[in-house]
């Protein structure tokens, strides 16, 4: 079965035994309880960006904390999907347009759309943030700044170099479980509500990358470089 990358279903413990001979991860909470999750209402963590390797780390220590595991299959009565496991944003590529980028995962639609659909259903959505390496301006090291983590997504290439240089410093944070009963209680409509999930996630992930790496100076540094290039204004 093919999951979320064009790579088959057999393929992925291998990869992810292969990646752990290299990562070496800090995981938080250290005591899964601290989550407070409910045993008797099913689990779906959520990631931000679409990259193999975080969804191999998420599948990885997410059963060595005991928790219900992100590789188990998700059923719903409108069917089934291959992991417990959703992306925020889609896959990144040149070629992605910002629609294509930030379009609705099709497991957190399908789980909206049945909690809304039936009061009684409540999934529990654990977002889990995943970073390589520490704040840029905490590195000894200038190769480890250039491939630390940043607010702008890497390409491949630069991705298997964040793994090589800061594959030993790997902060895994799974966060406290968002509620869809408590959206189903608001009266929202299915698009309203999906809209309002999103957002509340994306605010989450933010204050978590921004408390890490510091905040996105991205706007500043377009600024700073239109006015490096731009020509010189003659004094009068």
């Amino acid at each position: 079965m093919t999951g979320f990358f064009d790579v088959p279903g057999w393929a992925l413990p291998l990869a992810r035994r292969v990646l752990y001979f290299w990562l070496r991860t800090t995981v938080f909470p250290e005591n899964p309880q601290e989550l407070g999750l409910d045993p008797s209402k099913p689990v779906c963590y959520v990631l931000q960006d679409h990259h193999l390797s975080n969804l191999l780390v998420l599948f990885q220590e997410s059963q060595l904390a005991g928790l219900p595991s992100a590789e188990a299959p998700f059923k719903l009565s409108t069917g089934n999907f291959p992991h417990s496991v959703f992306f925020l944003n889609r896959k990144y590529s040149l070629n992605t347009t910002a629609r294509e980028r930030y379009a609705h995962s099709p497991l957190m639609t399908v789980l909206l759309h049945e909690s809304l659909a039936k009061p009684g259903l409540d999934v529990q959505i654990v977002p889990v943030v995943i970073l390589w390496g520490r704040s840029p301006d905490k590195q000894e090291s200038i190769l480890k700044a250039l491939f630390s983590e940043t607010w702008r997504q890497p390409g491949p290439l630069r991705r298997l170099l964040t793994i090589l240089v800061h594959g030993r410093n790997v902060l895994v944070r799974f966060n406290a479980p968002i509620s869809l009963r408590a959206l189903s209680r608001e009266n929202l409509d299915e698009a309203t509500a999906l809209r309002k999930l999103s957002r509340v996630l994306r605010v989450h992930f933010r204050r978590q990358r921004q408390m890490a790496i510091g905040p996105d100076l991205s706007h500043r540094n377009m600024q700073v470089e239109t006015l490096l290039v731009a020509r010189p204004c003659a004094w009068r």
